[in-house]
């Protein structure tokens, strides 16, 4: 990015900001080079991910989510960017590759937008098989949300799976592209992996169908046996306060939520991060208002 400076004015009757003054709590803790974040509180919460691993929304493994017949997987998310040249985003999992063959499936989407639903039939990786939707996804739009869905057997011995967006998770869904269907029924196998969104693989931040780990936002997901079927998992991050770090969805057979690693549930969309290269000293003792003008800068500038 460009280097970029964010012009703004702190009131300080007190002093608190003067990291020369002994009566503010923040004495001798204000060094140059200060973090300052700005942001811009909405109407709803979301999760951040990051680049590092671990870092994901998950609710562990339980029988109800072993869902080994029909299957409809929905997600809403916004990548924070689009266009930054990736090979894939991992969405949402129930995947690891471990000695005990543990693959169920993953949701993801191809560099070239498409959206992959993968599965195996016996956890191995001799049996993964993955279907793409035919037509990409429109990433100008972002945040929106897919959804994927996967009939095992037609009734006239194939398999189908299907592909959707809308605008959010809760709003009327539009077919995406054509079905997929491919001879043979099939199956998902029932392993112990938990249900992992935006990683897979117990956390991994990739490697895995030819995706990476989701880099920006996640809003919500829900997990249904059957198309259109029993709702056995759902994450409304939607209605989380700030700084959640585990929920309960609430469901007949209710999951817990928990945040991991670095990720963070929140409602603040940051507008700027950066840091002041050194803090005002303007203050005085009357606790009259003292408007003080500071800069921050991000680290490009500092470079």
């Amino acid at each position: 990015p460009n280097p970029c400076t964010c012009d703004f004015t702190l009131n300080d009757p007190t002093g608190l900001f003067n990291d020369r003054n002994p009566n503010s709590i923040y004495y001798g803790k204000l060094p140059p080079y200060t973090p300052v974040r700005f942001s811009v509180t909405e109407d709803r919460s979301f999760a951040i991910l990051d680049t590092t691993e671990g870092c994901e929304v998950k609710t562990t493994d339980k029988a109800v989510l072993d869902i080994t017949g029909d299957i409809d997987i929905r997600i809403e998310f916004e990548f924070d960017d689009p266009s930054d040249g990736v090979t894939g985003y991992l969405l949402a999992s129930k995947y690891r590759r471990t000695a005990s063959a543990n693959r169920s499936w993953l949701l993801g989407l191809t560099a070239e937008g498409n959206i992959r639903l993968t599965w195996t039939t016996d956890g191995s990786a001799a049996t993964i098989t993955s279907a793409d939707s035919t037509v990409a996804v429109d990433l100008t739009g972002t945040p929106l949300a897919v959804r994927a869905t996967l009939d095992v057997n037609d009734g006239s011995g194939n398999h189908v799976a299907r592909f959707y967006t809308a605008d959010t998770i809760s709003a009327s869904w539009t077919q995406l592209g054509a079905a997929v269907t491919a001879a043979g029924v099939t199956s998902i196998f029932s392993s112990t992996a938990d249900v992992e969104l935006g990683r897979v693989d117990d956390g991994a931040n990739g490697g895995i169908s030819g995706l990476t780990g989701l880099y920006g936002r996640i809003y919500g997901f829900e997990l249904y046996s059957g198309i259109a079927g029993t709702l056995v998992a759902e994450a409304d991050i939607y209605n989380q306060a700030h700084g959640t770090t585990s929920f309960s969805d609430g469901l007949a057979t209710p999951n817990t939520w928990t945040t991991e690693g670095t990720a963070e549930i929140t409602p603040d969309n940051r507008r700027f991060t950066g840091e002041l290269s050194s803090m005002p000293i303007e203050w005085e003792a009357s606790g009259n208002d003292v408007y003080v003008t500071a800069q921050a800068a991000d680290i490009t500038r500092r470079l």
